[in-house]
């Protein structure tokens, strides 16, 4: 036999080696004897504390912005933009939300996909006024009667 196929044999065995050693130590035991997630993983989740607020408690303090925020009245809770407010919540004193204000936050949402439902607003990032900040046109939390 050809020295290169006899070295290449022994590279492939101990790429192969190494796959199941890595295997071995990574993956955990019991992941894959009740479909593609571990059993204990949902009892795990259920044991963490919860890091989100939900919009009641949200609207306890801010309630006029429930009443003009476009978002919401889409269906979306606060904290899809301003991620997980436990923590404002317990201290609002000195933990403040996240507060978007990149247009490439806002891209994600509104950016022009094909799959996405006609009825959400859409824009072409690369022609729609371009290097602008969508708030400086865009009022996110309208006043009361204003667009």
């Amino acid at each position: 036999m050809a020295p290169q196929v006899t070295r290449l044999a022994i590279c492939f065995l101990a790429l192969f080696v190494l796959f199941f050693a890595l295997h071995t130590v990574t993956v955990p035991p019991n992941f894959g004897t009740d479909g593609w997630h571990r059993q204990e993983a949902p009892k795990i989740l259920a044991s963490r504390a919860p890091i989100h607020a939900g919009k009641q408690a949200c609207m306890q303090c801010h309630e006029d912005k429930f009443q003009t925020t476009p978002h919401v009245k889409a269906g979306l809770s606060c904290e899809t933009c301003h991620g997980p407010a436990e923590a404002h919540v317990l201290d609002t004193d000195n933990v403040k939300p996240f507060l978007p204000s990149t247009r490439d936050f806002c891209i994600r949402c509104h950016g022009q996909v094909v799959g996405r439902p006609a009825s959400q607003p859409q824009v072409d990032s690369k022609t729609h006024n371009p290097g602008q900040l969508c708030i400086e046109c865009h009022e996110i939390h309208p006043k009361e009667g204003q667009k």
